[in-house]
């Protein structure tokens, strides 16, 4: 007996829906029970519902063993409705005839399913007709088995009286049949031509024959089973015409109809007519499916018959072919060696590659035309002198020497190698060179055959593209690929040694300056002259590389620590700041150099050249052309640069700044006539900052355009408020930055927010540094006429802390002058602030144009300005710059007198 067939489902079953042949299965069961429930039979008989057998073993065909949950509980329903049909039994007799037909029901379904897989081997007969036969021998082993051990058990447990042959062919039949009917649902691996498919070939057909057997039913329910015999016809045209799974639906269909009919006809017949009225039925159908089966496999056959005709004529054909093929490719390799020798010879001499035929003791035998013209000697020049001796440099001889010698002596077919050769005119070229043995057939002397090909060129190449992978085309200095692995090598050099290495970034001061005035090329020959410099302040072991641009980096291997490398560095500093001659003129130049060393200050080179970057950068901010070493404070500088540089973008984001307002009174009316708009970063941890904390990190990583943008637009929109809170007209002032001033967009920024807001122009002052105006005159008047024209008012700030002349102020269209700082703090007390003040303060009033006085924080300075006639103040001494929501209390506190014209503090809960 097989271990697995390939039936076997119990691991692995099948988990499809059910298709048509279920349902017909299922519906032929329900018609089946039907019939057989409507006799009482002699004896007492039980009407069984039996037929749910049928859809029980197809249950374990599609699922296998794990449908006995299903199948069980279906079993119980069948046996207790078995009971429930015999007229008048007792309890006890119930629940045995329930017990009974449950076992039957449940153990005929599982005999009948592990039967067959039993009888399925693991290469199974595909054959229809095995498979039709397999499929009834295990129907009737299961079915005989069970009825038999039922039928025994009906007699001898029941007290009524059974006829044990009757009962066991009522209890085989009402098994059997329906099983059989439901035969094709018992094949699940099957792939049945799609019935859609099959219904539209043969509409008509299907039709046809489903109309007579409408008709072969209705015959038998009005006559009687005797006309059970008008199915033949049906049966053998569905056989013959339909495919074999639809025949065998067909067939199936046919059972079900007939067994509808023998319910629906009138008279009751006896038991015995109906078991044999039941064994025709089964015997119809399952002959129409051997039938079908024998069909099927004949069709096969001559499929498969037909398939190894057409099989062996092609197979024939291919042979003659391959005959006809080999007999031209041997009439074809006839006339190819009659013409090899001719070949041979034309395609030695006119092959553009040199080819030198030698024997073992490098003698040459023969070369063509194109060794000839690469060694400059005629073929009759040649014959009999040795190849190495006379064209082979003497460094690559023994190489040579050697590499023939293993192709002759060894028996190695192929060897390549590269080497170089003499030519007349005492150059050298490089010539990669495929060595072949072949050995005369009369003499048996193995010789040499040097196919060779000029790659010259191609090393030259190959150089010039090393080159420029390692090197820098302009100055010749190492760049960036090539620096950072000679640096890697040397700093595991220094692990292994515990000696250290120096990494020095040298930047050349003002060098875009240098391209914009004198132009690029100046700016060429300036840093090829540098590098030249560079060269000779370093020993032959160190590496210079250019970085990019103007930045320099330079490798110290085996430093004498902080000593050694500032060493390098001042003489660096003091070649590079000797005059260098330009063909336009003479340059003197500076540069900043950072230092660093490792493994002090680190072992990876991407480290090592940020801490030089930043020693560099420090050098910068220290004033230039100097030295500065690497110190770890220098990298906690450039995480609290970042960390701000992140936070002012989150800030950005999540809106922590503010704008506070520090007012500027009026001494004669002792009003708050404006109102200086400042900007104030709400931090989450530090609280409130000012712009000097972070407006130059904001300037770095441009970020400073977006908070003036919204300084402005915030100013504007709060400036309408404030009109609104004002009994009197407050102007509010914007401080503008230089980076702002030049912006190519501040004109339709200031008009954008002018128009969203609906502002008065008039009551917007922007504030623009002293020494924003000195940069470019010319464009800056250009730029305050822009500005005018929209209706701004123009204030100079910081004034005196710059040199510009009275005429150059005469012709800027100002408003206001804001004195400088450093001015008022010494004042009164130092005589020279004293007169600057005085005097500029002078020269305003003479020009009509207003004075404001910031910084203002004690008592004597605000009357020593009120004593040179000025009028307007702003300081601490009046109130400290408040935040924006305070700005009604602030309002509502002027509306009852809280400041004087004597400068007294605002007394209003503002905060510092």
């Amino acid at each position: 007996m097989p271990t697995k067939s390939h039936y076997d489902q119990e691991d692995n079953p099948k988990k499809g829906p059910f298709k048509i042949s279920g349902i017909l299965l299922l519906l032929a069961g329900i018609a089946l029970a039907c019939s057989t429930g409507l006799f009482l039979f002699k004896n007492g008989y039980p009407p069984l519902l039996l037929p749910a057998t049928a859809f029980i073993s197809m249950l374990f065909f599609r699922r296998g063993v794990s449908a006995a949950w299903l199948a069980g509980p279906l079993a119980l329903v069948t046996g207790i409705s078995a009971s429930y049909a015999i007229p008048g039994p007792s309890i006890s007799e119930s629940a045995y005839i329930a017990a009974l037909c449950t076992s039957y029901v449940l153990g005929q379904s599982y005999l009948f399913y592990q039967t067959y897989r039993w009888l399925t081997p693991d290469e199974p007969d595909n054959r229809a007709e095995t498979t039709v036969l397999r499929l009834l021998i295990s129907l009737l082993v299961s079915t005989a088995a069970c009825a038999c051990l039922t039928a025994l058990c009906f007699t001898l447990l029941s007290t009524r009286e059974y006829e044990l042959f009757s009962l066991f062919a009522l209890l085989f039949l009402a098994v059997a049949l329906p099983t059989l009917i439901g035969f094709p649902a018992y094949l699940p691996n099957k792939k049945p031509l799609n019935l859609s498919q099959f219904l539209q070939e043969r509409f008509v057909e299907v039709v046809a024959w489903l109309g007579l057997l409408l008709l072969v039913g209705e015959l038998i329910t009005n006559m009687g089973g005797f006309l059970i015999f008008a199915l033949l016809p049906l049966l053998i045209w569905s056989n013959l015409r339909f495919p074999q799974y639809h025949s065998n639906l067909a067939a199936s269909l046919a059972g079900a109809t007939v067994i509808v009919s023998l319910c629906i006809y009138s008279p009751t017949p006896e038991l015995s007519i109906i078991n044999l009225l039941h064994l025709e039925i089964a015997v119809f159908v399952f002959s129409s499916y051997y039938l079908g089966a024998l069909t099927e496999d004949r069709i096969q056959l001559e499929n498969r018959l037909e398939e190894m005709v057409i099989q062996r004529t092609r197979d024939l054909e291919m042979t003659n072919h391959e005959l006809q093929s080999e007999v031209a490719i041997r009439q074809k390799a006839e006339r190819s060696f009659r013409q090899s020798s001719r070949r041979y010879r034309a395609l030695i001499e006119t092959a553009g590659s040199p080819i030198v035929v030698m024997d073992g003791e490098f003698k040459i035998l023969q070369w063509n035309d194109a060794a000839a013209r690469l060694f400059g000697y005629n073929r009759e020049d040649i014959f009999g002198r040795n190849y190495i001796e006379g064209f082979v440099p003497l460094e690559f001889r023994d190489e040579t020497e050697w590499k023939i010698k293993k192709v002759l002596e060894t028996g190695i077919p192929v060897e390549n190698f590269e080497t170089e050769a003499n030519a007349p005119d005492g150059s050298k070229h490089v010539m990669l060179w495929n060595i072949n043995r072949v050995v005369d057939e009369e003499d048996e002397q193995p010789q040499v055959v040097l196919a060779g090909q000029n790659i010259t060129p191609i090393r030259q190449t190959q150089n010039q593209l090393h080159f420029l992978a390692h090197y820098d085309v302009l100055t010749g200095a190492a760049n960036r690929r090539l620096f950072e692995d000679r640096c890697t090598q040397a700093l595991k050099q220094a692990v292994r040694h515990q000696n250290e290495v120096g990494l020095i970034s040298l930047d050349i001061d003002h060098f875009k300056r240098i391209n914009d005035t004198l132009g690029h090329d100046a700016g060429d020959e300036l840093l090829k002259e540098i590098c030249r410099r560079l060269k000779k302040c370093i020993r032959e072991e160190d590496t210079i590389a250019r970085l990019g641009g103007d930045e320099f980096a330079i490798l110290l291997n085996k430093v004498n620590g902080e000593e050694g490398c500032l060493r390098v560095g001042q003489n660096l500093l003091e070649n590079i700041t000797q005059p260098i001659n330009l063909p336009s003129q003479q340059l003197v130049i500076t540069t900043s150099i950072g230092i660093t060393l490792a493994p002090r200050d680190g072992k990876d080179y991407s480290v090592l050249l940020k801490n030089a970057d930043m020693a560099m950068y420090r050098a910068k901010s220290a004033g230039r052309n100097n030295i500065q070493l690497y110190r770890k404070e220098m990298n906690d500088e450039l995480e609290l640069l970042l960390n701000t540089e992140q936070e002012l973008r989150a800030a950005i984001e999540q809106h922590q700044f503010d704008i506070y307002y520090q007012p500027q009174i009026d001494l004669e009316s002792a009003r708050v006539i404006g109102l200086e708009a400042l900007l104030r970063w709400k931090h989450p941890s530090r609280g409130i900052l000012a712009p000097i904390e972070f407006i130059d990190v904001a300037e770095q990583c441009g970020l400073l355009p977006a908070l003036g943008q919204w300084v402005i637009y915030n100013a504007c929109l709060q400036c309408r408020a404030i009109q609104a809170m004002s009994q009197h007209p407050v102007q509010v002032s914007v401080n503008i930055s230089p980076r702002q001033f030049y912006h190519p967009e501040l004109i339709s920024t200031l008009a954008t927010a002018l128009s969203e807001t609906r502002v008065d122009p008039n009551y917007i002052c922007l504030e623009i540094a002293e020494s924003v105006l000195l940069h470019n005159q010319q464009e800056a008047e250009e730029r305050l006429t822009q500005l005018k024209a929209l209706g701004l008012q123009i204030t100079v700030d910081s004034f005196g802390s710059g040199l510009s002349s009275v005429s150059t102020l005469a012709r800027l269209p100002v408003d206001a002058l804001k004195i400088d700082r450093a001015l008022v703090r010494n004042v009164p007390g130092e005589d020279i602030d004293m007169a600057i003040s005085e005097t500029l303060v002078a020269i305003a009033h003479k020009m009509s144009i207003k004075v404001v006085i910031e910084g203002v924080e004690r008592p004597d300075q605000e009357a020593f300005f009120r004593n040179n006639g000025v009028r307007f103040v702003q300081g601490h001494l009046y109130a400290h710059p408040m935040p924006s929501i305070t700005l009604p209390d602030f309002f509502d506190g002027l509306k009852h007198g809280q400041i004087s014209a004597e400068g007294n503090q605002i007394h209003l809960p503002l905060e510092n």
